[in-house]
């Protein structure tokens, strides 16, 4: 299974609390300063602020007895990411302002753009976005006087991300083109694949699903060579969506499938993901005995994932398929596993549901008193639970149970039961079914 993301935190501080301990054995001031900073850094991300801050303290101690601007602004790019990865936006913004005086005192124009920059980001995922493209665009002038590509290609994407955050998708796909070629022409693969992604997702949303689907597997192609397992998932997905919007649902199989295999290095929703949308193709192509299949596989991966939810979930979608293909003693099975797992879970609405689809069995396999019985526990938790539309169709199940015994009697008073608290609800079309019971059940009382 994949590591969780406190695994991972674990692991990093871990390995940054070594070398931090190695820096301060035999390092210098510069490298005991550098790697204080990064284990700051991974604490921050684990959530141990105040540990984190002790090194981000122990960093500025040093760097300033130190004349080295390089090292300085590192350490402080690290503390600004910590505090932007928590939340502290006005801390994070005010380590970017000091940058940006250092790079004025120093007359370094290309950090003033860096300082701008981050400044612009800080601001956008602090939810400043006008404030933020202020940043952004004196960024971007200053980026248009040097020569430096690779800040220009910075400057473009983040613009894009601008652009996509104030819901401006056609001009955010302008920048992330101009950015994706700065890409290109630097070499810089990582950057290109992350550019063509957005596209993706955007030509996606424009509904323009065949280029989407073309960029999205050049990205599948990079990142399978990479061996990044996370990024070959996210990126199935986009592809699965844009098949699905194309109702190329075989293609929807093949991918999902793919994206099955790699369930033991991702997380259980995106494993799930794939599940949900393989079972619904089977069906839509009316493939029911492959959803069946591949949905007891996904029954016994939720379940031993501890999402009770989800597995209760898929035995809903099993049951209502056996019911529909009269594989009655299937459905009243996995009907009666998923019964116990809703009251576990305290899935009231579903347990009142699954009781009622019991009941329905129960009268198809010619049990007339359990389904009775069954229905009416459905109707008592339907009332509680105020699910009105199941309290009336329990109502006029039972009117069917004992009009196939021969009770006309008890069955007219509930279908009239049935029919009234439909009429109340405004559900005329299935109170009109329910009355056409009736005029059968009059019939017989003649």
């Amino acid at each position: 299974m994949p590591k969780t993301r406190k695994q991972q935190n674990t692991q990093n501080i871990r390995i940054c609390r070594a070398e931090f301990e190695t820096a301060q054995q035999t390092g210098t001031q510069q490298q005991i300063a550098t790697a204080a900073a990064s284990l700051g850094l991974a604490l921050f991300q684990a959530y141990k602020t105040s540990e984190g801050q002790k090194y981000f303290n122990q960093t500025i101690r040093i760097t300033k007895t130190l004349a080295d601007l390089k090292l300085k602004v590192h350490c402080l790019g690290k503390m600004a990411l910590a505090y932007q990865f928590v939340g502290r936006y006005p801390d994070a913004f005010k380590i970017a302002e000091e940058i940006f005086e250092l790079a004025i005192e120093h007359d370094d124009i290309g950090l003033q753009f860096d300082a701008y920059a981050s400044m612009g980001q800080i601001l956008l995922e602090s939810g400043e976005p006008v404030i933020a493209l202020e940043k952004f665009q004196a960024a971007q002038e200053i980026s248009d006087n040097l020569d430096d590509p690779r800040r220009a290609m910075n400057i473009r994407s983040a613009m894009g991300n601008h652009a996509l955050n104030v819901g401006a998708p056609e001009r955010a796909f302008a920048y992330f083109e101009d950015a994706m070629a700065l890409a290109i022409s630097l070499g810089d693969k990582k950057t290109e694949i992350g550019l063509l992604g957005n596209i993706g997702t955007i030509l996606s949303w424009n509904d323009k699903h065949h280029e989407a689907i073309q960029a999205f597997e050049n990205v599948l192609t990079h990142v399978r060579s990479e061996d990044n397992k996370i990024v070959e998932s996210q990126t199935l997905r986009h592809i699965i969506n844009s098949h699905l919007q194309l109702g190329e649902l075989q293609k929807v199989i093949q991918y999902g499938s793919e994206g099955l295999g790699l369930q033991e290095w991702i997380d259980v929703q995106t494993t799930i993901f794939f599940y949900e949308k393989i079972i619904a193709a089977h069906y839509q192509m009316k493939q029911n005995d492959a959803a069946e299949a591949v949905t007891l596989k996904a029954i016994a991966y939720a379940d031993k994932s501890g999402e009770k939810t989800k597995q209760l979930d898929f035995m809903l979608s099993l049951g209502e398929s056996y019911l529909l293909a009269n594989n009655f003693e299937q459905a009243l099975d996995i009907y009666q596993q998923a019964l116990e797992i809703a009251q576990r879970v305290q899935k009231m609405v579903d347990y009142s549901y699954l009781i009622g689809r019991i009941g329905i069995i129960h009268a198809e396999l010619g049990q007339l008193d359990k389904a009775i019985q069954h229905h009416q526990q459905a109707i008592i938790h339907a009332q509680k639970h105020k699910i009105v539309e199941l309290e009336a169709e329990q109502a006029v199940m039972i009117a069917m149970a004992y009009f196939d015994k021969n009770e006309p009697t008890k069955a007219k008073a509930y279908c009239q039961r049935g029919i009234e608290i439909y009429a109340n609800a405004n559900l005329d079309e299935e109170a009109q079914n329910a009355r056409q019971l009736l005029a059968e059940i009059n019939e017989s009382l003649v």
